[in-house]
């Protein structure tokens, strides 16, 4: 039990620095490259609903929280950093991974749809190590309101924490639903033909 208050702790004080990070960063009003901020919330849907092949029961948790520093709309779409962790409770052990990442997503194709395309670094907190890995997500954003975005993911990750514990090198792949909140910023154009 202390160990799981302890990992708890650290975990929150990770999550408050990023926000305060992130926050701190964007803060003037007078920024002109700063499009948006909008935070995301994703779960595994299939973990939750399934049992897998590695042995995790449904229902299995794996959520992801993302923030997303956008930039200006361009002619394509919009830049975009964001800081992210994700937790999964796993059957063998709790994985916790935080990274950073950028990104792109195309919005002027089809109205009200984005998709996007990112690159990450970060790292994994699992068997009382840390291991370093890089990343990659693809996403199609459907707008359902000026600020409310349901979002189908694909994750990429490199996951040497299972190279450590069972000798493969995996990059494993995860499918998540979720859905994201502009707290700050203008709607962003979804149609090439939007003014």
């Amino acid at each position: 039990m202390k160990q799981y208050l302890k990992e708890l702790g650290i975990t929150i004080l990770l999550i408050v620095a990023i926000i305060i990070f992130t926050i701190l960063m964007l803060y003037p009003s007078e920024a002109k490259a700063q499009g948006g901020i909008v935070v995301s919330g994703y779960a595994d849907l299939m973990l939750l609903i399934k049992d897998d092949d590695y042995g995790n029961k449904a229902p299995t948790f794996d959520t992801l929280i993302t923030i997303e520093l956008q930039g200006n709309q361009t002619k394509a779409g919009f830049l975009y950093l964001y800081p992210s962790i994700e937790y999964f409770d796993s059957s063998f052990a709790v994985m916790k991974r935080y990274s950073y990442g950028i990104g792109f997503v195309f919005n002027r194709w089809f109205k009200n749809v984005g998709m996007g395309v990112s690159v990450n670094h970060g790292f994994i907190h699992r068997f009382d190590r840390s291991f370093l890995g890089f990343g990659a997500t693809a996403d199609i954003r459907y707008r359902v309101s000026n600020k409310v975005d349901v979002i189908a993911l694909l994750t990429l990750i490199d996951r040497r924490d299972i190279l450590y514990a069972w000798g493969n090198r995996v990059i494993r792949h995860s499918g998540y639903i979720g859905i994201s909140y502009q707290i700050k910023g203008e709607k962003k154009k979804r149609n090439r033909f939007i003014k």
